[in-house]
């Protein structure tokens, strides 16, 4: 009965901020519970006996050894769990296991791409984050990532390989980050053709942070190409004048999705689609206005320079860390991390740190949410 109450106790189910102490509009954590919050936010578990110390000294509300222990813990190799962890979240890393192309399309693609391409991914992270100390920009951009015989087939990488997975530097005419990846790719397809609505509405949503309203449930499936290109069934499936679908599609998904149309369904480059040269110019909504892209690698050198997207990725960790909803008193940090991402001078490490160290990690609202 004993463990059962220990098991059941609140202060077991939950790290609760009992502190009370109002310093203007919000009550700044104690140094136990910064402690808490912070290894829990970095490291998925207790403070070790080096942050317990530092608690109990009262050293957590001094600036310098805050941001001391936060260095301390960023540096660990117990942070690659989180940063693994939250890049699965934000990317939807599971959805890879389902990956199942054709095998009439496709005779040649291995029947567990799904899972290569999460190796892929997860070295791709790795290796940018702690090796090439990269931030957002690096990811959306880089040419380099790691395949075994089976991805560098896809990729129409030159060389010996097995089933070992290496680093190698992708075509920069054909590849730039994590979007031109075969995960992204493949996952964002039908068993036969690439999916311009799903990789429309994942970038709309999740890198350009762009509101899309849910679907018609009543809308009918997409009908068979029959001698057209995959745009337009699309096209003309979802941006007729005056239906329900066109004010999104037109817009905020098919502008986005479009430009992978360069992509087959297992992430494959092609210049072809049905026997057409494949068009993959559009005009996504980015930082507020439509804008002319041609292609892939065009739409994602515009985003890598924008600072909404990188704002947008800024949001997505503090929600993250935080464990809840992006608040309005986030703007600031928010702004400023985002601006700093775009020109390129944060590393992810960097944003990890800059984020919990911002008055909103570092406090309490004086108001309960209900």
């Amino acid at each position: 009965m004993l463990l059962e109450d220990f098991l059941q106790s609140p202060h077991f189910l939950s790290r609760i901020e009992a502190s009370d102490e109002v310093a203007g509009e919000v009550i700044p954590l104690d140094d136990w519970e910064v402690a808490s919050k912070l290894s829990y936010a970095l490291w998925g578990t207790m403070p070790d006996d080096s942050l317990f110390t530092a608690a109990e000294a009262g050293e957590l509300r001094d600036a310098a050894a805050l941001r001391s222990q936060v260095e301390r813990l960023v540096g660990d190799p117990r942070v690659e769990v989180t940063v693994q962890s939250f890049h699965a979240q934000l990317l939807e890393i599971e959805e890879f296991y389902g990956v199942s192309p054709s095998s009439t399309f496709y005779p040649d693609a291995p029947g567990d791409l799904g899972e290569l391409a999460i190796t892929e991914h997860e070295l791709f992270i790795q290796d940018l984050v702690f090796e090439q100390d990269g931030g957002y920009r690096e990811m959306l951009t880089s040419t380099r990532t790691f395949v075994n015989d089976d991805l560098a087939a896809i990729y129409g990488v030159s060389g010996t390989f097995d089933d070992t997975f290496v680093a190698v530097d992708l075509d920069p005419a054909e590849r730039k980050g994590i979007f031109t990846q075969v995960g992204f790719l493949a996952t964002n397809a039908s068993s036969a053709d690439p999916d311009p609505i799903h990789r429309g509405v994942f970038m709309a949503e999740r890198i350009a942070c762009l509101h899309i309203a849910a679907p018609d449930a009543a809308t009918p499936p997409i009908p068979a190409t029959e001698g057209r290109t995959n745009r337009e069934v699309i096209e003309e499936h979802t941006e007729m004048p005056g239906s329900i679908c066109a004010s999104c599609h037109s817009t905020l998904i098919n502008p986005f999705g479009f430009p992978f149309e360069s992509y087959d369904a297992v992430g494959a480059f092609r210049t072809e689609d049905n026997g057409f040269p494949v068009d993959t110019t559009a005009s996504p909504l980015i930082d507020g206005e439509p804008t002319m892209v041609d292609g892939a690698l065009d739409l994602i050198e515009a985003l890598a320079d924008t600072a909404d997207v990188h704002e947008c990725y800024t949001r997505h960790w503090l929600e993250y860390l935080h464990g809840r909803p992006e608040s309005e008193d986030d703007a600031s940090i928010t702004e400023r991390l985002g601006d700093s991402s775009v020109r390129g001078e944060l590393p992810v490490k960097q944003l990890l740190i800059e984020a919990v160290m911002s008055p909103t990690f570092l406090t309490r609202s004086t108001e309960e949410l209900p």
